[in-house]
């Protein structure tokens, strides 16, 4: 059994997000949100160890985050839509900073996989001032499913209402976020 922390919050317009913002911040990056113009710039966030986009497996072609957040906002009408979702990992303090990151990438790929979603990941080193253990990884995931040409299609199943996934005969949401839980506290153990 493992001892970790792993949550999941979902990046929504109603709540005043966007996931172009999100993925500027975790990434400490400049990101422009297409749509309204705006610009979020985080280039000098200290702290972000590593930043990278990871596709589903059998999609060669790459995608910056500029382009993927980007897709994300345009394929969402609503003005209350879900743009995307975050996970936030702790990450062992006893691995070495190498394979932090392959556990990161790791469970970020298996989401990808799961899902057929775009996720970004960002390691993040603990802050300064607070818990000198605290590594954590940021994996920010579109809510729909991308394609190999990198268009984004159907809504991915983690994030249709339990009313639907119940008549497509799937897990509920809740249910799905156990599992990927769990899978992250294998992850963890197996690394």
């Amino acid at each position: 059994m493992a001892i970790y922390h792993a949550s999941t919050t979902t990046v929504s317009r109603g709540a005043g997000h966007s996931s172009c913002a999100k993925s500027a911040y975790i990434g400490g990056d400049e990101i422009t949100n297409e749509i309204t113009g705006e610009i979020h710039s985080y280039e000098n966030r200290h702290g972000v160890e590593h930043n990278e986009i990871i596709l589903p497996s059998g999609i060669d072609a790459k995608i910056t985050p500029q382009e993927l957040w980007n897709k994300a906002e345009k394929s969402e009408v609503r003005k209350d839509a879900r743009v995307g979702r975050e996970w936030n990992i702790a990450l062992p303090h006893e691995l070495t900073p190498d394979q932090r990151k392959e556990l990161a990438k790791d469970i970020a790929q298996d989401i990808a996989d799961r899902y057929q979603v775009g996720t970004q990941i960002a390691i993040h080193a603990p802050s300064k001032t607070g818990d000198e253990r605290n590594h954590h990884v940021h994996i920010l995931t579109t809510t729909r499913k991308i394609d190999k040409s990198l268009n984004l299609t159907d809504k991915a199943d983690i994030e249709l209402s339990n009313k639907k996934c119940i008549t497509v005969g799937i897990k509920t949401t809740d249910e799905q976020i156990k599992d990927v839980r769990e899978m992250i506290g294998s992850k963890i153990n197996l690394h």
